[in-house]
């Protein structure tokens, strides 16, 4: 009886070997065909674009738009070259000239303005000439001096304002006449046509508009650099000829005479200088702001 009771249990379990034996080979078969199938998947689709040829595409737009950045580049490297410290407000000139006007030696100090070509060197230059007149005149005269230069350097980086304005406007009507030849190719060819020549029309409309931002971005950096740059120029400008003002015509300027020593003192005329600084309210110099 035990045997008749053993023989459908090992019946079962012989029938459980031989499906998992079925389902191991069948998963091993299904493996490297997978495996074969992901090893055969296609490799990303990559586009290299010719930018020179793109370039080449946008005609007459992209002329003007490389002549503009002949013009930006050429006024970017005149500003390095102009808009220096020592062009504006030299560091040593004004050590340079302090003991030499203490030792009454404005010959010297006339001679040291010559050799520097330098903003603070023409003011210098302007009060040692102009030293017998009143402080306000003084003052005046040099801040005239001062906003011209200015000035001047303000307007030798406005071409750079310009390139940075015109060079999106050229892009965007060389993207709108690139645009209006891609819609007459689609209506002349009808349903001839085909996306990739709307598709390579629109690209080439578009070309013009990329290269007009990647040059307007920077020279538009570049104007407002230069802009406040010299307006600190400036502003160290200021500083310097009102302490050249101060030690020179306002702290050196004599005492009035007591009422004790005016008998002594009664023949012995002010000099004009003197006269002028007692006679004048102090009046800083003042640079206008450039817009």
């Amino acid at each position: 009886m035990r045997d008749r009771r053993l023989l459908p249990r090992c019946g079962w379990t012989l029938v459980a070997l031989a499906v998992g034996l079925c389902l191991g080979q069948h998963l091993v078969a299904v493996e490297p065909a997978a495996a074969s199938t992901l090893s055969e998947a296609p490799a990303p689709l990559t586009v290299s674009i010719d930018w020179l040829a793109e370039m080449a595409k946008g005609g007459v737009t992209v002329l003007v738009q490389l002549l503009l950045v002949v013009v930006g580049t050429a006024c970017v490297c005149e500003r390095f070259i102009r808009l220096r410290r020592n062009a504006v407000v030299p560091d040593a000139l004004v050590e340079d000239v302090k003991p030499l006007w203490l030792a009454g030696d404005y010959a010297g100090i006339a001679r040291r303005c010559a050799s520097d070509r330098s903003t603070l060197a023409r003011i210098v230059d302007f009060l040692v000439r102009h030293r017998n007149a009143d402080y306000q005149t003084l003052m005046q005269g040099a801040s005239d001096i001062g906003s011209r230069d200015l000035k001047r350097h303000h307007q030798k980086a406005y071409p750079l304002a310009v390139v940075a304005t015109l060079e999106p406007l050229l892009g965007l009507l060389g993207t709108m006449i690139g645009m209006i030849e891609a819609f007459a190719k689609v209506a002349a060819f009808g349903d001839m046509g085909n996306a990739s020549m709307l598709a390579d029309a629109i690209g080439k409309a578009l070309i013009t508009t990329a290269l007009g931002l990647v040059i307007a971005i920077p020279a538009l950096a570049l104007y407002h650099w230069f802009k406040q740059r010299t307006s600190l120029l400036g502003t160290e400008l200021e500083e310097a000829v009102d302490e050249l003002a101060t030690s020179w015509f306002i702290a050196a300027a004599p005492e009035k005479p007591s009422a004790g020593s005016a008998g002594s003192a009664g023949s012995a005329k002010p000099s004009p200088l003197a006269s002028a600084a007692e006679s004048t309210p102090v009046q800083r110099p003042t640079l206008p702001e450039m817009a």
